[in-house]
C-alpha cells in the first residue's frame, strides 16, 4: 500500500513517499522528496550533507526494499519467465553482494545462477547447431541440380516410395540437422509429399 509521511528537519520540511497512491509495486519506498526549491536553497544554504544524508536514505531503503521483495526462493523462480538471462543474472549478482542478505538468500541466488549459466549454455549450443544446419543447407542448395541429375541417373526419375515422377525433391536419409552429408548415398528421390511426411527423421 502506498503512503507518505510528512517531517519537519531543523524547521525545513520534507516528505518520505512511497510509489505514486494506488499502485502495487516490488518495492515500498521509491525516495525521500522535498517539498519545493525554496526547501532545496535553504538546505544547501545550512548545510549540502543534509542533502547527502537524505540520498544515502534513499539508497539503504531502496537496497532492503529490493532485498526483501526477491530474497523469497519461490519469487526468484517466479522471475526466471519474466525477465531475460542478462537481466535475471544481474538481478541474482545484485543479490549476492547485497550487504543484507543473509546466507539463505545467497545460498538461493548461487543456485539459481547456476541454472541461468545452464541455460546459457543450452542456447549458445542450439545457436551454434542452428548455424551449422543453415550454412550445410546453403552448401546444399548451391549443388542441387548437379545432385539431382546424379540422382536420376542412378535410381531413374520417381519417387522411391510411390513411384511418382510429379514434384519430385531429394531427401537426406540421414538429415543434416542429425550430421547427414551430400555424399549420394546418403540422399535418395522423394516426391514432396512423402518428404515432408518424414519430416526430419
Amino acid at each position: 500500500m502506498s503512503w507518505a509521511h510528512y517531517l519537519v528537519y531543523r524547521g525545513l520540511q520534507v516528505a518520505i513517499l512511497s510509489d505514486a497512491f494506488g499502485s502495487s509495486t516490488q518495492g515500498e519506498v521509491v525516495g525521500i522528496f522535498i517539498r519545493d526549491a525554496e526547501t532545496i536553497q535553504a538546505i544547501r544554504a545550512r548545510d549540502e550533507r543534509i542533502l547527502e544524508m537524505l540520498n544515502y536514505m534513499v539508497d539503504e531503503i531502496e537496497e532492503l526494499s529490493f532485498l526483501r521483495w526477491n530474497e523469497d526462493k519461490r519469487i526468484l523462480e517466479m522471475l526466471r519467465g519474466t525477465t531475460s538471462l542478462d537481466e535475471y543474472e544481474k538481478l541474482l549478482r545484485r543479490l549476492l553482494e547485497s550487504k543484507y542478505a543473509d546466507d539463505v538468500t545467497r545460498d538461493n541466488a548461487t543456485s539459481e545462477l547456476a541454472w541461468v549459466d545452464s541455460e546459457k549454455t543450452k542456447k549458445s549450443k542450439q545457436a551454434a547447431k542452428t548455424n551449422h544446419i543453415q550454412r550445410r543447407r546453403s552448401q546444399f542448395s548451391q549443388k542441387y541440380d548437379q545432385l539431382m541429375l546424379a540422382l536420376i541417373h542412378r535410381d531413374g526419375f520417381e519417387c522411391e516410395i510411390c513411384g511418382t515422377t510429379e514434384d519430385l525433391t531429394i531427401d537426406h536419409v540421414i538429415p543434416l540437422s542429425k550430421g547427414g552429408g551430400d555424399e549420394l548415398g546418403n540422399l535418395r528421390l522423394l516426391c514432396r509429399l512423402h518428404n515432408s511426411l518424414k519430416g526430419d527423421r
